[in-house]
């Protein structure tokens, strides 16, 4: 951090879930002066709408200056113990002057589905209400919200659906429609993926005559 001049750096690391490791994190290694403009990106594709970026926002895979991480982490409201981590980081990308990316994986983060973090329930869907207006404070405080709003609105409408998919039991399945279904009648369909819309759409056809 010294050698870079910057005001904290960010490393690479390894996620692992079900015993698969897999590294996540693919910027390449270099320096970047957060103007609003960078900063923006950085929320925006690498945190919120992790669009192939993946930036990890948990504090132990990061360095900081000392008056930086100090000043942000006393920005956060008090109330705010659920993605504390989150706020705060986007704050040291707000109002940081440079970060030095590295990509070499010094992180390794186990994901168990029974854990605090994985927890999902209606409190969760508080939880992330909660959140996402301490974001938006913070975005708008830095005049980045309208920036951010899209991106913000669909994370959170991501997150609850992830969390009511984990709690519904039974044989609920999420619908989702074709803006043409006339055009699918009679027809022999091929699902292009099995991820979880995917596994929804097979449900829902197999289960319609």
């Amino acid at each position: 951090m010294l050698e870079q001049q910057v005001d904290f750096v960010h490393v690479g690391y390894i996620m692992e879930q079900n015993g698969i490791g897999l590294q996540c994190f693919n910027y390449e290694t270099q320096k970047h002066i957060l103007t609003k403009e960078v900063a923006v990106h950085f929320i925006q594709d690498g945190i919120l709408c992790s669009k192939g970026m993946n930036v990890q926002h948990g504090m132990v895979n990061n360095l900081f200056r000392k008056e930086l991480i100090q000043k942000c982490y006393s920005r956060v409201p008090d109330k705010q113990f659920f993605g504390e981590d989150l706020a705060c980081f986007c704050l040291c990308l707000l109002e940081g002057n440079s970060v030095y990316m590295h990509k070499l994986a010094l992180y390794h983060y186990v994901k168990r589905d029974n854990s605090i973090m994985n927890t999902a329930n209606i409190e969760r869907i508080i939880q992330l209400t909660e959140l996402q207006i301490c974001l938006k404070n913070i975005f708008a405080e830095h005049m980045v919200y309208s920036s951010l709003q899209k991106c913000l609105d669909e994370w959170l409408l991501i997150e609850i659906l992830s969390t009511l998919k984990k709690t519904v039991r039974g044989d609920t399945i999420f619908l989702h429609y074709y803006i043409n279904p006339e055009m699918i009648y009679g027809k022999k369909i091929v699902i292009y993926g099995a991820g979880n819309v995917g596994q929804d759409y097979y449900l829902q056809l197999s289960k319609n005559p």
